[in-house]
């Protein structure tokens, strides 16, 4: 692990102060936790701010293989924080600094763009509310996978405050229940429970609330311990495959694929196969 992930905690409560992100690491697994449970995990600037200070240490460590992402408390998030909107209109419309909108939104987009670029296995932990004014949901939707538990609820609220949508959710949504369903969560904005996300494929896995923790563990660490260059190249021809034709996709597969057989990990894998015991993957992997 490289020093700069090992601080990576302390980092963020004395350069960003706080604590409003909290960082553990737990061998190839790194757990990241949004921790303002008394606004219900609400986003503000600075929970942003440090969101993406943390998700760029952990890109950068090759030893982390899964990152997790949940909330503290009752909810995994409530979205934007209604105190930081309220100061925001405070002073009427004439007020609102259109750039330094702009601004400040390009800071927020970074974390959803990060958690589906980053070249390692993201997941999002849902246990309690992901509503709001959107941006909640959307950060979950950003990752490669949602794990939920029986509490868990979800909404899109950006209508009520008179708000079209960011964070990439006009992006992930539609990707994942199409878009005809992607507009009715939108407009309408109804809560929907976590066996109806699973249904409709926002979530992947509903899990009971106590047994949530040390199940996504597992599961956390059952990914940190397969083929990460494999991994990275499944995310990277699943995420071309939007803009690509077929046979495009057929090309960028072979070379991926010829690629993976020259590796480490494909002898290991074979060689355990017929070996009949469990490979160990990753021996020597730089990222």
């Amino acid at each position: 692990m490289n020093e700069s992930l090992r601080e990576v905690e302390s980092m963020v409560t004395d350069v960003c102060g706080n604590e409003e992100v909290l960082v553990c690491v737990d061998g190839p697994v790194v757990t990241i936790t949004l921790n303002r449970p008394e606004v219900f995990n609400a986003l503000n600037f600075e929970t942003s701010q440090q969101l993406t200070r943390a998700l760029r240490e952990v890109a950068a460590d090759s030893d982390i293989h899964v990152v997790l992402l949940k909330g503290r408390g009752k909810a995994f998030s409530a979205g934007g924080d209604l105190v930081m909107m309220r100061d925001m209109i405070a002073g009427g419309r004439s007020a609102l600094d259109v750039g330094e909108l702009l601004t400040k939104q390009a800071m927020y987009h970074e974390a959803p763009a990060l958690l589906h670029d980053l070249p390692k296995i993201t997941i999002a932990v849902v246990d309690g509310y992901a509503t709001g004014a959107g941006m909640s949901l959307a950060l979950a939707l950003a990752c490669d996978l949602r794990i939920a538990s029986e509490k868990a609820a979800f909404a899109t609220a950006f209508g009520g405050v008179g708000l079209d949508g960011d964070l990439g959710i006009s992006w992930t949504l539609p990707r994942l229940v199409g878009e005809s369903k992607a507009k009715e969560l939108m407009l309408l904005g109804d809560n929907i429970d976590s066996q109806e996300a699973h249904r409709l494929g926002l979530v992947n896995r509903v899990i009971p609330s106590a047994q949530l923790e040390e199940e996504t563990r597992l599961l956390a660490h059952r990914l940190a311990s397969g083929p990460q260059l494999a991994y990275r190249y499944m995310k990277e021809n699943i995420a071309a495959s939007h803009t690509e034709g077929l046979r495009d996709t057929l090309s960028r597969e072979a070379l991926s694929h010829a690629s993976l057989c020259a590796s480490p990990d494909f002898f290991e894998g074979v060689t355990a196969f017929i070996e009949k015991r469990r490979p160990v993957f990753n021996r020597g992997f730089q990222e």
